[in-house]
């Protein structure tokens, strides 16, 4: 089980600047590199629950049936997709 952990914790370490780890104890947030010369990436985006376009990265207040969560719009394999945050919106 140790070398497990060895060697994952130097995957994790060559990884760190390409996740972005962000705020204290916070989910790693990936971002991508630059793409190489003459290449560009698909335009990637979410769709909130009203219809309405949600760049990578950003959060949105999705209503799921009778409840509302807080989730973030992110990559799943190669499908954008929603990873809720937390019950609930904040109030704006």
């Amino acid at each position: 089980m140790g070398a497990r952990w060895v060697a994952l914790s130097a995957v994790l370490t060559l990884l760190h600047p390409a996740i972005g780890w962000g705020e204290e104890g916070a989910a790693p947030q990936f971002s991508r590199p630059p793409a190489k010369e003459g290449f560009s990436y698909p335009d990637c985006y979410c769709t909130d629950t009203d219809g309405v376009r949600v760049e990578l990265g950003e959060l949105s207040c999705l209503r799921l049936g009778a409840r509302r969560v807080l989730a973030r719009c992110g990559m799943s394999q190669n499908v954008p997709a929603w990873r809720t945050q937390q019950d609930g919106c904040p109030i704006s």
